[in-house]
Parts: C-alpha cells; structure tokens; sequence
C-alpha cells in the first residue's frame, strides 16, 4: 500500500534476506526502495554500541553498511540517524553522522534527569553541536536531535521524576 513505509536499520540482515529473495521480490525491493517506502536508517553493517565503540569501528560498520546500499539500490542514500543504544548516546555518534550527511537522528536513552528536565521545558528536539571544532570548520557539522519522548526506557504518561522516584525507592 503507497501509504506504507518500511525502515530497516541493521544493513546485514536485510542483506541476507535481499540474497535468498526471488528475483521478483528483489524487482519489489528496490521498487519500494526508489519511491521511499522502504528505507534505511543509521546505514551500518550492524547498529553501533556508541558508548563503548571506537571510532575505526564506527567508520568500519558505517562504510561497509552504507557502500552495500549505495551500490545494491542504485546510489540510494541514507539520511537520517538512530541512537537507540542501551547504554546511551554519544557526541561522536552525532559528530559521524552530521558528517555523513545525515538531516537529523532520534536518541532513545539519555540521563533520565537530563531527559526529564528536556520534557518539562518542552526541549525533545534540538541542534546537536557535538564538536565546537567541528563546529568551527568550514561544515559547521551540526544535526537535528531528537529525543523519544515515550520510549523503552520511560513508562507512557508517568513523567520521568516519578519513575526515578519509584526506581531510587
């Protein structure tokens, strides 16, 4: 249905399941690749643990993710990023992805402090700077950040002072 859209994250999976489809499902595939309803997000080999990856393993998974997608649809681009890792996100994340080009990327785990303070003053979304050298260059490397509101890691409707309150209880 032209109304739907599909995001795949995790580039070597969806590789493994693009290698074994027919060739009708493969003509589907970049089909819906083409028109926007099949998507990729971040573009890695695999999603990155950006709180403990280091940056020749960030660029590793990044390049080979997105060289497979560039070259199996058709120059096609990935354009935004995805921080959903456990154990939180990071300015050098940002900092990759406003250099790959990115338009933005949504962050699911921060500080719940951090996260509640951003909720009360309605500052979920926001231009990440991660580097002011980057800043200062000639790119000005800047992204739009913005953070889950209710997600994985924050119960639905309870705000984020209670469930500390609970938790530290």
């Amino acid at each position: 249905h032209p109304s739907r859209k599909f995001q795949i994250v995790e580039v070597v999976y969806f590789k493994r399941w693009f290698e074994l489809a027919d060739a009708s499902q493969k003509m589907q595939t970049r089909t819906l690749v083409k028109a926007g309803q099949i998507s990729f997000a971040v573009g890695g080999w695999v999603m990155p643990d950006e709180a403990t990856t280091d940056l020749p393993d960030l660029v590793e998974t990044m390049s080979q993710g997105q060289q497979w997608i560039y070259e199996t649809f058709d120059g096609a681009r990935v354009r935004h990023g995805f921080q959903v890792d456990p154990f939180g996100a990071s300015s050098t994340f940002a900092a990759v992805s406003a250099k790959l080009g990115f338009s933005s990327h949504l962050l699911s785990r921060i500080n719940y402090y951090d996260k509640g303070w951003m909720q009360k003053n309605r500052k979920l979304e926001f231009i990440w700077r991660p580097s002011p050298s980057l800043y200062a260059s000639p790119q000005n490397l800047e992204i739009f950040t913005h953070v889950m509101d209710q997600y994985q890691y924050s119960a639905p409707g309870i705000p984020v002072a209670q469930q500390l309150k609970y938790f530290c209880n």
